[in-house]
């Protein structure tokens, strides 16, 4: 089976949630299937790019045109927002080899991925007949937009590109064989939103490889705080790219720690550290600003703290980084928010107020008997419920 996928953004190197989740199941579904992966890029420009993930993974990458370019940056000064991904819909004109790769992936392909609506209009006009569509929504866009573009600078460019999405995502609900939503939640949001034929809606969660962190020894972790002079202090860790809800959620969870009392040290991985700078409020813990970092040293840090934070305010979809943590055996501090997408209860410390969390610091909950068996069940749920190779399993059946 041929498959062609449809992004506004290079997957590779996969940096954050969305490019994460692509690589992963991409690249398992390449084990049986030939897939191509194109993408207008606005990190790059001009050309075109094509490397080979797997033997059969090729990763198509377009780099945005000049005129694009100064389109996306009129329209980002005016909203004072990133607006890449929106411009997509009928702004930019794109490059002539992109849309060469295109002409040639609907050609080639026996099913179509959408992974966001807003190259609807550019590729659901070449769909062949018998060909497979498929929305693989990573959020329910059109919410996501609302609250992002709500405090634009340009209220009535951003209300424009929330009804844009929103139209683009409505006709791509009409017109998809099969929507892959990544938690109930969406399921649910889509029939509110679009009236979504429920029998097209499928759920493959965000998830992470469980085996990765089973491989991690004791020893490793111990070397590394040892390394690290993090022996005899309390350590958390935080994942994040630089997504304004991350930043958001690590700047209030950061705030709650300080004026909770903590006194330790916090790890906080991931782009989020290319938007730290000296305007931040001090804290009365130390932070060690590790930015992006491989997998392989990712999984170690993360299993070697004594509790992760994921208190989210924002955001859509399920959060990978909560997979991770899950998997890492590692007692985890979350809101409600932030644990969205996994139904069940007991597998976390409940955090919902600055309150809350100096009763968390002040008892050092992490330590207790109570989060070590809380920990254990979350690894349970993801070793059952949310390991890449079970996912992908899944859409394989879809697929047929």
């Amino acid at each position: 089976m041929r498959i062609a996928v449809f992004s506004t953004y290079d997957i590779s190197p996969a940096e954050n949630g969305g490019e994460t989740r692509l690589v992963n199941i991409y690249s398992r579904l390449s084990r049986t299937e030939d897939i191509r992966v194109l993408s207008y890029d606005i990190r790059m420009s001009g050309g075109l790019r094509k490397t080979a993930l797997t033997p059969s993974l090729q990763n198509i990458v377009a780099g945005i045109s000049d005129r694009d370019r100064r389109r996306y940056q009129d329209s980002a000064d005016s909203v004072e927002l990133y607006t890449h991904d929106v411009m997509c819909i009928q702004t930019y004109a794109f490059t002539a080899e992109f849309l060469n790769e295109v002409d040639d992936a609907m050609s080639w392909a026996d099913v179509v991925v959408l992974t966001h609506p807003y190259m609807a209009d550019l590729v659901l006009p070449k769909r062949r007949r018998n060909q497979l569509v498929i929305y693989e929504a990573h959020n329910v866009d059109r919410r996501v937009k609302a609250a992002y573009f709500k405090d634009a600078r340009d209220r009535v460019l951003g209300s424009s590109f929330v009804a844009e999405t929103g139209r683009c995502e409505a006709r791509l609900v009409r017109e998809a064989d099969l929507i892959l939503v990544v938690s109930e939640d969406d399921l649910n949001g889509f029939i509110n939103d679009y009236d979504a034929d429920p029998v097209k809606l499928h759920v493959i969660p965000n998830g992470v490889t469980v085996g990765a962190f089973d491989a991690i020894l004791k020893d490793a972790r111990l070397a590394f705080r040892e390394a690290a002079g993090l022996v005899d202090v309390d350590v958390g860790v935080f994942l994040g790219s630089a997504y304004g809800p991350n930043i958001e959620a690590y700047r209030l969870a950061r705030q709650w720690l300080s004026d909770g009392g903590f006194s330790g040290d916090m790890l906080i991985i991931g782009r989020i550290a290319e938007a730290y700078n000296g305007s931040w409020p001090k804290v009365g813990f130390r932070e060690h600003w590790l930015g992006f970092v491989t997998d392989v040293a990712k999984r170690l840090y993360v299993s070697s703290a004594d509790f992760a934070v994921q208190i989210m305010t924002s955001g859509g979809g399920t959060n990978l980084k909560l997979f991770d943590y899950m998997a890492s055996g590692v007692p985890i501090i979350s809101n409600s928010f932030g644990a969205r997408g996994v139904r069940e209860n007991d597998w976390f410390i409940k955090v919902e107020s600055a309150a809350d969390m100096r009763d968390v610091l002040a008892q050092r909950e992490w330590s207790r008997e109570s989060a070590k068996k809380a920990a254990d069940t979350a690894y349970h749920i993801v070793s059952r419920d949310f390991d890449w190779d079970q996912i992908v399993a899944k859409y394989r059946t879809l697929l047929g």
